[in-house]
């Protein structure tokens, strides 16, 4: 039986979307959904930051222009606990 979306090798595929719009948010859970993705979202860089250390996660999926704290920023502070985000 071959995979399905989201799956590879029999494994589901986790993805943390960080956006601060909740429409485009929801719209790329959404999307990653429909894919059959498991996805977990975060309104903030800070919050990210927790949700990453609750799971783990295959990949991120952030805006670069957050308020607070940009995609990047978020990025650079997670690289030391998860050095294969890119």
């Amino acid at each position: 039986m071959p995979a399905s979306p989201g799956m590879t090798s029999g494994l589901t595929i986790r993805v943390g979307v960080i956006e601060e719009d909740a429409s485009m948010r929801d719209k790329r859970g959404e999307v990653l959904q429909a894919e059959g993705v498991l996805v977990e979202s975060a309104a903030t860089g800070a919050s990210a930051q927790v949700l990453l250390t609750q799971r783990t996660f295959d990949a991120v999926v952030s805006n670069l222009r957050l308020h607070q704290m940009t995609g990047l920023e978020t990025l650079e502070r997670l690289k030391p606990r998860f050095p294969d985000l890119a």
